[in-house]
C-alpha cells in the first residue's frame, strides 16, 4: 500500500513545490529509502535474534515496523508544517526498514529450523515471499474500496492514511500471536547444549564473508526489478500514461496473483530438484528477457498488454523469489543463520535502494520524465540481472546445516 500512495499521493502532499518529474522522483526515492536503513535492523536483530531466540526478535520487529508505519500515517503535508514534512516522512520510512530488515532474517531461519526433517525447506519458505504479493493484492483491493467510498479530495486527505494505519494494527495483531509461538527447535539445542555465541555477527562476518557477500549479490535482481519496473514504478508509468486507475491497479493486482503462484512454485520445485541455485539461475535469464520487454508492453496502452507484462515479470521474477529464503539459510549453521541470512538478504536490499532510490530519479529527471526515461531504466535492469547472474554461478550450492 505504501508504494501505491508513494506513486499517487505524496508527490502532491510532500512534494507540492517540485515539478511533477521532480516531485514523482522524490517520492519514489523516499519509498525506496528503507533499503538502506534495513541492513542496520538485520545486524541488530540478528545479532540477538542467535543470542536470545527468534521469537523475542520476532515480536520487536512487527513493533518497531508497525511505529514507522504509524508515523508515515500521522505526518502532517507540506501544506501544514513545510520542508519537516517530507523529512519526517524520511525518518519514519527509514524506522520501517529497520523493523523489516530485522524481520526477514527471523523469519526465514525459524520457518527453515521448524522445517528441516520434513524436506520441504524450499516450500514453506516460499511463503515468506508470497504473503508479501498478496499483501500487494490485499492493499491494492483495500484501496479501490475505499477510493470508491470516499471523494477524491478526502482519500488524498486521509483516505490512504485509513490504510497504513490498518496495516499497522495487523503488525500489532501479529506481533501477539508471535507471542505463542514456539521457539526454533535448533535454537533450543544450541541453548540447552551452550553452544550460543557472545558474538554472532564477528563470527560471522570471520568465518563465512566471502559467502555472506556472493549470496547478498546473486539474488538483487528481483527485488529491485520490483522497485524499478513494477511497483510503484510502473503505476506511475501507467498513470502517465492516461491510464485510469482502475485499469492500471487491475494488471498490478493480476501480476501479484502470478508472482504469488510462482513464488510458492519455486519453493516447490527447489524442494523437488534439490537445486536452490539453480532455480535462481533460471528465474535470472527470464527475468532479464521480461525486464527488457516491461515497458514496451505498456507502452502499447491497453489493458491487455499491461496484464501480460506485469504477469511475465511476475512468474519470471517470482520463481526465483521462492527459493531465496531457502538458500539463504542453508548456507549457514543455526548459531549464527539469523544474522548471517539476514544480513544476506538485505544487502541485495542495498543495490535495489541504490538503483531505485539514487540511479532511478537520475535517469527519469536526466530523461526529462518518467515515460521518456523506459530505455533507460531498461539498461539499469540488464546491469542489475548481470550483478545476479554472474554472483549466482560463483555461489556454491547450499546444504543442510544444523
Amino acid at each position: 500500500m505504501i508504494a501505491s500512495v508513494a506513486a499517487t499521493v505524496w508527490p502532491s502532499l510532500f512534494y507540492p513545490k517540485s515539478a511533477p518529474t521532480v516531485g514523482v522522483a522524490a517520492s519514489i526515492a523516499t519509498y525506496a529509502s528503507a533499503f538502506f536503513s534495513r541492513p542496520i535492523g538485520a545486524l541488530l536483530f540478528g545479532h540477538y535474534g542467535d543470542k536470545l531466540g527468534r521469537k523475542p526478535m520476532l515480536i520487536w520487529t512487527l513493533g518497531i515496523t508497525s511505529l514507522g508505519m504509524v508515523g508515515l500515517a500521522l505526518t502532517p503535508t507540506y501544506a501544514q508544517i513545510g520542508l519537516v514534512a517530507p523529512i519526517l516522512l524520511l525518518i519514519f520510512r527509514l524506522i520501517e526498514g529497520i523493523g523489516l530488515g530485522g524481520e526477514w532474517g527471523g523469519a526465514a531461519s525459524i520457518i527453515t529450523e521448524f522445517s528441516l526433517k520434513s524436506g520441504k525447506v524450499g516450500y514453506w519458505t516460499s511463503w515468506i515471499q508470497a504473503t508479501t504479493a498478496f499483501g500487494i493484492v490485499l492493499s491494492i483491493v483495500g484501496t479501490l474500496i475505499l477510493r470508491q467510498l470516499l471523494p477524491p479530495i478526502d482519500f488524498l486527505n486521509y483516505g490512504w492514511r485509513i490504510l497504513i494505519g490498518v496495516g499497522a494494527v495487523m503488525l500489532v495483531i501479529g506481533a501477539i500471536v508471535r507471542y505463542y509461538i514456539f521457539e526454533s527447535p535448533l535454537f533450543q539445542k544450541i541453548l540447552k547444549e551452550g553452544k550460543i555465541e557472545r558474538a554472532p555477527i564477528s563470527l560471522a562476518f570471520k568465518s563465512d564473508w566471502k559467502k555472506i557477500v556472493l549470496s547478498g549479490l546473486c539474488w538483487p535482481f528481483i527485488v529491485t526489478l520490483v522497485a524499478i519496473e513494477m511497483y510503484p514504478t510502473g503505476l506511475s508509468y501507467m498513470l502517465q500514461l492516461k491510464t485510469n486507475l482502475l485499469t492500471a491497479y487491475s494488471a498490478i493486482l493480476v501480476g501479484n496473483l502470478v508472482q504469488a503462484s510462482a513464488i510458492i512454485l519455486g519453493g516447490i520445485l527447489s524442494d523437488r530438484i534439490g537445486k536452490r541455485k539453480t532455480i535462481l539461475l533460471i528465474s535470472n535469464i527470464l527475468s532479464l528477457i521480461a525486464s527488457i520487454i516491461f515497458f514496451p508492453l505498456l507502452n502499447f496502452g491497453d489493458i491487455e498488454w499491461f496484464i501480460i507484462a506485469y504477469s511475465f515479470l511476475g512468474l519470471s521474477i517470482g520463481i526465483g523469489f521462492g527459493t531465496v529464503a531457502a538458500l539463504l539459510t542453508e548456507l549457514y549453521p543455526t548459531r549464527y543463520r539469523y544474522t548471517a541470512s539476514g544480513f544476506s538478504f538485505q544487502l541485495g536490499g542495498i543495490i535495489a535502494g541504490i538503483y531505485s532510490s539514487l540511479l532511478l530519479p537520475t535517469v527519469i529527471l536526466v530523461s526529462g520524465g518518467l515515460v521518456r526515461s523506459w530505455p533507460l531504466i531498461d539498461i539499469l535492469a540488464i546491469s542489475v540481472c548481470l550483478i545476479s547472474l554472474i554472483t549466482n554461478l560463483l555461489l556454491k550450492e547450499t546444504e543442510i546445516r544444523e
